[in-house]
């Protein structure tokens, strides 16, 4: 925790909020809030999936709404996560122990600009509580086919399994195509071997 916890001086949070987007929603935050972004580290790589983990709470025992903007597009984070690493730094704030925050949330394509925002839960005020600069590569459909084993099958029946997913995507259409033969697959299958 002592390596991840930042608690910005009055400087850097006015620094930080003067090159947030929408400066207008943003102000100074408070004193008491105490957090640390785990993740994503800066200049990180990601393949079209982000991830935002950390903690967030405020010294009065409130867990604030946590938010990443990315440009234009905003993105509620999970919050209310247990973290009982974070309770024994700070044995004597009841929130801490529950003040985990973590979501996923897919990226097109390109640099990254993404802001960490905490809201306060007394003034409705958004507060920036950080900036990652990510490059996102372009996320590819993911497939494996277990059967059939060889590519060189008898004439008749042939039973074709496997997966497929996209980290971005929902995929909605599955067929086999062979020659001018296309069918239909079950799809949205089970796969606990598929992580």
């Amino acid at each position: 925790i002592g390596s991840t916890l930042r608690i910005l001086s009055a400087p850097q949070r006015s620094a930080l909020t003067a090159a947030t987007p929408d400066a207008f929603d943003q102000s100074h935050a408070p004193d008491n809030l105490r957090f640390a972004i785990e993740c994503p580290n800066d200049g990180a790589s990601v393949d079209g999936v982000a991830k935002i983990a950390g903690w967030c709470f405020d010294a009065s025992g409130t867990i604030p709404e946590i938010r990443v903007r990315d440009a234009e597009k905003i993105t509620p984070i999970a919050t209310g996560m247990p973290r009982p690493d974070v309770g024994a730094a700070f044995p004597n704030d009841a929130a801490a122990s529950y003040c985990g925050f973590s979501g996923t949330f897919a990226l097109p394509g390109g640099a990254h600009d993404l802001i960490v925002e905490a809201k306060a839960a007394d003034t409705g005020i958004w507060y920036a509580l950080g900036r990652r600069q990510i490059v996102a590569t372009p996320a590819d459909l993911r497939v494996a086919l277990d059967t059939p084993t060889r590519m060189i099958v008898d004439c008749g029946r042939v039973r074709v399994s496997g997966w497929c997913v996209h980290p971005c995507l929902r995929v909605m259409d599955l067929c086999v195509t062979a020659g001018m033969l296309r069918v239909p697959c079950q799809y949205h299958l089970e796969r606990g071997d598929v992580g």
